[in-house]
């Protein structure tokens, strides 16, 4: 026998790691993990357990065993003969005070056993050193401090590959009105170290690295089917999402752009997703993923050999050195498409995208019915590739684009001269029944928008 699967832990700053730390919910018992202190101290002479012999159930003296402790865990810290680790209690007797444990506790007849039963963990890689199985950890807001590079131990990385869920809070499980905050507070110098490594599924949590140069990632899996992060918020990290990892509402931001860094790297060979997620001051905000949704600004590349859907891009060396559809780009020296004289260049395409205020709009590849404003030049080194239907603003498209406001306005030369005029075919609808979307992409929802992109920005660290 072991520890069960499916047991949720419960962690906070204010809690112990000689506590419980868990509860199996369809036990029938009583969830003791959901406080600070534990329910049970076992000290080893006023409240204690003993065996007659080797053996999974143990007499207990000192507290009254009710019906309520089944599914909680007890961490057995000493005593004699008592092996110890955590404990799963699965059933008990009222009538003889006695626990019956997952497995064999002791290695003989036992006595003056010491330990705790409930009562919440205070770091997560904790409870990642006994997961079985499908998992869930509860995190509550506070800040909490990495200071190893050895997995599933306090204060250390979390690395697992068991499909866990592990999701922070602020003052109630699921509230998700505030975050954990995990500080990288020891340097990995130049060697890639991930936080956390799983295929599981992590939720709002905060990563900051407090050595900028480290190279420090945050969420990532090396192989397999690849886990999710939604509601992150990464700083300072070398890579952000990497690998197998889809993200949702997350953001990777940097104080200065670092060679090297990536808020969202997918794998080759599998991609990856990013969905309404924010990239600032990276070497490279997105590489290699499908976008939907997201934002780059102030990155040497925004998005980088990708294809992005809906996406906003301000202020970049290059824009989207990629394909893109609806997007918009503004106020970078590289637009639009691909920027080197090589054989792949056909392999980029853009629709239905906004690019203002850029030294070069568009660079080879195959670009349909999209709007370019206040741009130097229209193409790079003559721009390899076709053009179909380009609308050449005369005025300024946006409602506040110093204030991030890239709703379209309802200026004539501007905005209203893309209003509906997106269409959802490579080829332009001529009797125009088939223009369904605003061009771009705005970062604002507005009612009545008349279609076009929205962006949603997740919760964003030092922007």
């Amino acid at each position: 026998m072991a520890l069960p699967q499916y047991l949720v832990w419960e962690v906070r700053t204010t809690g112990n790691n000689a506590n419980g730390g868990a509860f199996l919910p369809t036990s029938g018992g009583t969830d003791r993990s959901q406080q600070d202190s534990p329910h049970v101290t076992f000290d080893g002479t006023d409240v204690t357990a003993t065996t007659t012999e080797a053996s999974a159930t143990i007499t207990i003296s000192g507290y009254t065993v009710a019906a309520g402790d089944i599914g909680n865990i007890l961490n057995i810290t000493g005593g004699t003969n008592f092996t110890t680790g955590r404990y799963y209690i699965q059933s008990v007797s009222t009538e003889n005070n006695t626990w019956t444990l997952d497995r064999d506790c002791c290695s003989g007849a036992a006595s003056a056993m010491t330990g705790r039963m409930g009562g919440c963990i205070a770091y997560p890689a904790v409870a990642w050193a006994h997961l079985v199985g499908y998992e869930m950890i509860h995190v509550k807001a506070g800040d909490y401090y990495c200071t190893t590079t050895t997995n599933n131990v306090d204060g250390g990385r979390m690395s697992d590959y068991l499909g866990l869920q592990m999701i922070g809070y602020g003052s109630e499980r699921l509230d998700f009105a505030d975050a954990p905050t995990f500080y990288l507070d020891v340097n990995v110098g130049s060697s890639e170290h991930w936080f956390i490594a799983t295929v599981g599924q992590i939720f709002n949590v905060k990563i900051v690295s407090n050595f900028s140069s480290a190279y420090w990632c945050g969420i990532g899996a090396s192989s397999g089917s690849g886990g999710t992060a939604i509601g992150c918020s990464m700083h300072n990290l070398r890579r952000g999402c990497v690998n197998y990892i889809d993200a949702y509402y997350c953001s990777a931001t940097r104080d200065s752009v670092y060679s090297g860094s990536c808020g969202f790297e997918g794998n080759p060979a599998y991609n990856g997703f990013a969905y309404n997620c924010y990239a600032s001051k990276c070497e490279i905000g997105f590489y290699t993923v499908a976008c939907s949704n997201c934002v780059a600004e102030n990155c040497t590349s925004g998005f980088s050999n990708i294809r992005c859907f809906q996406c906003l891009v301000r202020n970049c060396t290059y824009g989207i050195y990629g394909s893109g559809f609806s997007c918009t780009i503004d106020g970078c020296t590289y637009g639009m498409g691909h920027f080197v004289d090589d054989s792949i260049w056909g392999y980029y395409k853009s629709q239905n995208c906004i690019i203002t205020n850029c030294t070069y709009a568009f660079g080879h590849g195959r670009h349909f019915n999209n709007a370019t404003y206040n741009c130097q030049y229209e193409y790079w080194s003559g721009g390899r590739g076709f053009r179909i239907g380009t609308i050449a603003l005369t005025a300024d498209p946006f409602e506040d684009r110093s204030n991030g406001d890239y709703r379209l306005n309802a200026t004539a030369g501007g905005g209203a001269a893309l209003k509906d005029q997106g269409f959802t075919g490579f080829l332009p609808d001529v009797y125009k029944t088939n223009y369904l979307y605003d061009l771009g992409a705005a970062t604002k929802r507005v009612a009545a928008a008349g279609g076009g992109a929205v962006v949603y920005l997740p919760r964003i660290i030092g922007a």
